[in-house]
């Protein structure tokens, strides 16, 4: 045989036994890592950092209305002193509660009722001595009810 047959067939021997055809078995060989030799290139700038994020959004909104407060002590008393008047009483305060379940205040005075002489003075003739007791809606000043005893 020449020589150039037998070069063929040993090299094509060689890569069958090499790839694992001649025996009938596959050989999985792992790759190397490839080697670079020469210069490495300088490292790759870092990006120019973000703007930080717009601030959020604020929107303005009016406050709510505040919640309704129940008349004080003294409202009462003075809306009763008011009633008095212009009913023709001199009140002293008695009591004045509020009954929270009910949302009222019970505003209790002690009254003298006077009738004028007929000449529109406003001299006494005679007086009447009566309790008063007045019902007053905490929330609105309504007055709800009157009793007078006396």
């Amino acid at each position: 045989m020449s020589k150039r047959i037998v070069t063929t067939i040993v090299v094509f021997g060689a890569l069958l036994l090499q790839t694992g055809c001649a025996v009938g078995a596959t050989v999985t060989r792992p790759r190397l890592p490839t080697i670079v030799i020469g210069e490495v290139p300088p490292p790759a700038p870092e990006p120019a950092p973000l703007p930080p994020p717009p601030p959020p959004r604020v929107v303005h909104r009016p406050l709510p209305p505040p919640p309704p407060q129940p008349l004080t002590r003294g409202e009462a008393i003075a809306i009763g002193q008011r009633w008095c008047n212009a009913n023709g009483y001199g009140c002293w305060l008695d009591d004045a509660d509020f009954k929270s379940r009910q949302g009222v205040w019970r505003v209790a005075f002690d009254a003298k009722r006077f009738h004028g002489n007929g000449r529109g003075r406003g001299h006494a003739k005679h007086r009447d001595d009566t309790e008063l007791r007045l019902d007053i809606d905490a929330w609105s000043g309504a007055l709800l009810r009157v009793d007078a005893r006396g």
